[in-house]
């Protein structure tokens, strides 16, 4: 009838020629898939800002209740020499504090500036040991054998036995008395006393050449990181309540 028209320049429905019907769909489409895959970076963005911000707060705690210095984390972050953002510091760091307790847990809180020092450090000289995170988050299953060897390839000789000396002069306690957290603190102490040793053999410092991209990547990471808590703070309410209304439902 009069609704579809065959004309020279196409066909028509209700006026409109089917090809530019046909266009228009295709590019709201496209346009419609674009909202969304922008939409869901802005959210992903968003999660990821929230992370950051619950996972500050939560170290800080952890720091807190073990019995560290107030300036801990800001040691560990000038220790960390722009080669990770906080938050990837943070979590690198989180298995070391979760675990510990007691007085080994005040320990290595207060030592973990120059732990994650060490990390910079022994994985510049050693590649094999990975990055300087990927050396924190091994270093937070203990100082055992698999981490005395990797130590040992750095430079740094460990034992048990000569640790358990070292702590026992400095404490006035009998080696044969002590317990498995003495042991602890005592492989903790030592390796941080070697690891000044191999320092000092350097001159006090290391090469942190082969540092450069780690710090180029951890500047785009931080820029991430900090657009991230700014769009939780934008998204986050709006989100909170979208989603107590489908709880609602």
């Amino acid at each position: 009838g009069d609704q579809v028209a065959h004309t020279s320049g196409g066909i028509k429905i209700l006026g409109m020629n089917v090809v530019d019907i046909a266009a228009k769909l295709y590019i709201a489409q496209v346009a419609f898939r674009n909202v969304m895959q922008a939409a869901q970076e802005m959210f992903k963005l968003a999660e990821l800002g929230s992370q950051v911000k619950d996972t500050g707060e939560d170290f800080q705690r952890m720091l807190d209740q073990l019995g560290a210095a107030p300036d801990t984390f800001a040691k560990m972050h000038d220790a960390a020499g722009g080669i990770m953002t906080d938050y990837q510091l943070q979590t690198a760091s989180l298995k070391l504090l979760i675990d510990a307790q007691g007085e080994y847990g005040t320990a290595i809180a207060n030592s973990m500036p120059r732990v994650v020092e060490m990390a910079r450090v022994l994985t510049n000289l050693n590649p094999t040991l990975g990055t300087a995170q990927e050396f924190l988050q091994k270093f937070a299953g203990g100082i055992d054998s698999v981490m005395i060897r990797s130590l040992k390839y750095s430079g740094i000789l460990v034992t048990l036995k000569d640790a358990q000396k070292a702590y026992s002069e400095s404490i006035g306690k009998a080696v044969k008395d002590f317990t498995a957290e003495d042991n602890q603190i005592a492989l903790l102490n030592y390796t941080l006393e070697k690891y000044d040793n191999l320092l000092l053999q350097n001159g006090g410092h290391l090469d942190d050449a082969p540092e450069k991209y780690a710090r180029f990547r951890a500047a785009i990471e931080n820029v991430k990181e900090t657009m991230g808590k700014w769009m939780d703070e934008v998204l986050g309410p709006s989100i909170d309540l979208l989603g107590k209304m489908s709880v609602e439902m």
